[in-house]
């Protein structure tokens, strides 16, 4: 008597269908007696208007409520400790239920059940539970068996059995502030207060949603579970954790699959009932449902031309067979669309019905990968799994899973790793980026940036700089090529050519390629799209501009530093076309690959550069002895770091020739001469340390005075749009001292200016040029 068990909620709309509450068998809870002093906050509710009233609830909760004079203050009631109990004490306990609904009352319902879904970490350590209404009150009421009886239809509107709200939205606040002003008018709300929690809403139009049983056909893949985990134990996910982590996870507690729909578009769920004894027929095809079939309606399914979909599939009936007194009828529900996504590579044939199916599967099953975002661990991963699985089971297919590799990409977030929401305004536009930086940009992008798995903090700088570091670079190697380019198609094949640059250029090539081609064998994309990146750098900044003077001297040596490059950009065409299959495109054409597009190509082989015919110990001999000029070079650049940083401190441009460069390294000769023209010295040499002579004597100056001169006047030939075909005559007015220098070198400063002839004046030209403490002008005539 007088007693009551404080239960909690934050959804009031569900408090008409309760029939249970749920505590923790080995929870301890406390008694207490509400103090009836009327000074304390709630005085005029009507429940301190009763004799002594005693509550139910948590202990932990109680020893958490802060002591006063006047006992512990419990959301403004005075409580007192009258009574300790465990969860079991309370087990079988009936209680009055708060709203007087007929069919919610049966022997089992409104009593106190254990539940191992109880906590104490929020609320009051005893769940109101409305069977209908959540996943662990269903699964609670199907175990104890509740009534099964719903206060709300489908349209979330109270029913005819809650008389004060019928036909009102149950999620509406007037509704719920109703329900919770009818409790405490009722002496049967203890307290209310603000609580911060999750709720569903729908992610298009931010309405409420509601947790709601409804009657659905399942597919019981629970007694299929270690078929299940076998086929996942033979992918190849990437990233690997995700195998055993998320995707192994929902296997191992893999749950029944709701596969019907209440919807009208869809796949139709091929199954018939009869209208009167409820015997049910599942139909395998068309040519088993013709079978039940009268002539008229036999033919009418056999016709090419029958839509299986709603609502003519529903027109199709026929007398039960079994009672011979109803009709069959086809069930109203439609498939789950994932059913219909499981199904693709068996259903993309018609298998295994139509005549040549189980051909065509076999050409493509079971799929070398699959790709799609994490999510889809629980979507399209999964039931393409099922579906294999359950065919499997019934003898339709020998194999699964039905995809040998899977790549599970990461979300793709704002720039400040938020998720893109309409609502909040940070929604990128992919065709603008497109319309800006072109598709290829952003694809490649998104290939490099980071590992697939891991989500993309999307910033549109990053595409900037992906044109910029990688595509601009390279698109100006191709507009440079184009200079020099005859009217031949690029090679096939790597050229022979004696210039270390060229087969360093060449063993680099094929190293980038092996590199490649390992990585996306192993569905490694990032590993794969930076090394292209990296070799495209290499390509522009070493090799082009280091050979750059033999394309322009003309003659043999041009002509292999041209093939080469033609072979290199053909190559390096194919390798890019996966990634950014039109910038490859574009590439491909200018350079007259060949072939009519450069997708029509084949991969470029893992073979050593240059050989097709050799031996395995003569490419392995090769691959070494490129590996080696890999090296050589490699060492190269970083003494050309050494050389240019010890330049800088002595304050000396690099313009400015000096005599040597000392080493400890043994470098071949044509190894040694790059190094010298890189680094402006006169040559290069061992000895026992590192060490550039930053001497000068007149002879250095005169000639880095010559360097100048050749720098600013090949900045004016770009400046007035010369091209290298524009063969110019320079007019130069200058001081002895620089007029005798180039009369020294005149060949090689007419050369490196692309001047026919140049031509020495007392009168001041059109353009004037600044050499430090000399004036000179120049005039250029074409």
């Amino acid at each position: 008597e007088n007693t009551f068990i404080l239960s909690w909620t934050t959804t009031p709309w569900t408090l008409p269908g309760n029939v249970a509450l749920a505590v923790g068998n080995n929870i301890e809870y406390t008694k207490a007696r509400i103090l009836p002093e009327a000074q304390f906050v709630n005085s005029a509710d009507p429940i301190l208007n009763k004799p002594t009233e005693y509550v139910i609830f948590a202990r932990e909760i109680f020893e958490k409520i802060p002591k006063s004079d006047l006992g512990r203050v419990f959301m403004g009631r005075a409580l007192e400790e009258e009574e300790n109990l465990k969860g079991k004490d309370l087990v079988g306990l009936e209680y009055e239920p708060l709203f007087d609904i007929k069919p919610l009352q049966n022997d089992k319902s409104h009593r106190v059940y254990a539940a191992d879904f109880v906590t104490t970490t929020e609320g009051t350590g005893v769940v109101h539970t409305a069977v209908m209404y959540g996943e662990d009150d269903f699964n609670l009421g199907t175990e104890v068996g509740l009534p099964k009886y719903h206060t709300v239809d489908e349209a979330g509107l109270f029913t005819k059995d809650v008389p004060q709200w019928q036909g009102k939205f149950v999620k509406n606040k007037e509704v719920e502030d109703g329900i919770v002003a009818d409790l405490k008018s009722r002496g049967l709300l203890f307290s209310e207060e603000i609580y911060t929690h999750d709720y569903p809403f729908c992610w298009r139009c931010s309405t409420p949603l509601l947790y709601y049983a409804k009657l659905s056909w399942f597919i019981k893949m629970s007694a299929l579970q270690e078929e299940l985990k076998a086929a996942n134990d033979k992918i190849n996910w990437y990233p690997a954790h995700i195998k055993h982590g998320r995707f192994g996870e929902w296997l191992a507690g893999v749950k029944d699959w709701a596969v019907s729909r209440e919807r009208y578009w869809g796949t139709p769920l091929p199954i018939w009932r009869c209208s009167d004894c409820q015997h049910t027929v599942v139909v395998g095809g068309l040519h088993e449902l013709a079978d039940f079939l009268d002539e008229s309606q036999k033919s009418k399914v056999k016709s090419q031309n029958f839509d299986m979909h709603r609502p003519f599939i529903d027109e199709i009936k026929w007398p039960c067979r079994k009672c011979n007194k109803g009709e069959m009828k086809r069930v109203p529900e439609v498939a789950d669309c994932w059913f219909d996504a499981g199904s693709m590579p068996f259903a993309q044939w018609g298998y295994p019905h139509l005549a040549d199916s189980q051909e065509r599967l076999a050409t493509s099953y079971p799929a070398d990968f699959i790709a799609e975002a994490i999510d889809q661990t629980r979507g399209w991963f999964y039931t393409l799994l099922a579906v294999a699985t359950l065919l499997k089971k019934a003898g339709i297919i020998k194999e699964i899973p039905p995809y040998k590799n899977v790549i599970c990409l990461g979300h793709i977030n704002d720039k400040a790793g938020q998720k893109m929401s309409k609502s909040k305004g940070n929604v990128v536009d992919p065709w603008e980026i497109m319309n800006i930086y072109g598709a290829d940009a952003l694809r490649f992008h998104f290939y490099t940036v980071n590992q697939p798995g891991e989500p993309k903090n999307f910033d549109v700088v990053d595409v900037d700089q992906v044109v910029k570091k990688t595509l601009l670079i390279l698109m100006n190697v191709l507009t440079f090529y184009e200079l020099y380019q005859d009217q031949a198609e690029a090679p096939r094949l790597a050229p022979k050519s004696d210039n270390v640059l060229d087969k360093w250029i060449l063993a680099l090539l094929q190293k980038t390629a092996n590199e490649v081609t390992e990585h996306l064998e192993s569905y490694e994309i990032t590993e794969a799209g930076r090394k292209l990146a990296e070799f495209i750098t290499e390509l522009s900044t070493w090799y082009v501009r280091r050979s750059r003077d033999r394309f322009k001297r003309g003659g043999a040596e041009a002509g292999q530093a041209r093939t080469t490059l033609g072979y290199v950009l053909r190559q390096l065409a194919i390798l890019l076309a996966p990634f950014t299959p039109f910038v490859a495109e574009e590439v491909y054409q200018r350079i007259k690959g060949g072939l009519e597009s450069v997708h029509l190509e084949e991969w470029p082989l893992k073979q050593t550069a240059g050989v097709d015919a050799l031996g395995q110990a003569e490419q392995n001999q090769l691959a070494t002895h490129n590996q080696q000029l890999l090296d050589e070079m490699l060492k190269a650049r970083q003494e050309v770091e050494v050389a240019l940083a010890q330049r800088a401190a002595a304050g000396i441009k690099v313009r400015q020739v000096l005599s040597s460069f000392m080493t400890t390294v043994s470098f071949d000769e044509s190894i040694r001469a790059i190094i010298a023209d890189e680094i402006n010295v006169k040559e290069v040499v061992q000895g026992k340390e590192t060490k550039l002579d930053t001497a000068l004597n007149e002879a250095l100056k005169t000639e880095g005075l010559v360097r100048e001169f050749t720098r600013q006047v090949n900045a004016l030939r770009k400046e007035l749009k010369l091209t290298i075909n524009d063969r110019a005559k320079l007019i130069v007015c200058a001081p002895e001292s620089l007029t005798v220098a180039l009369q020294k070198q005149l060949d090689g400063v007419k050369q490196a200016i692309i001047a026919d002839s140049i031509e020495f004046s007392g009168e001041p030209q059109e353009h004037k040029l600044n050499l430090g403490e000399i004036k000179a002008s120049v005039s250029i005539k074409t």
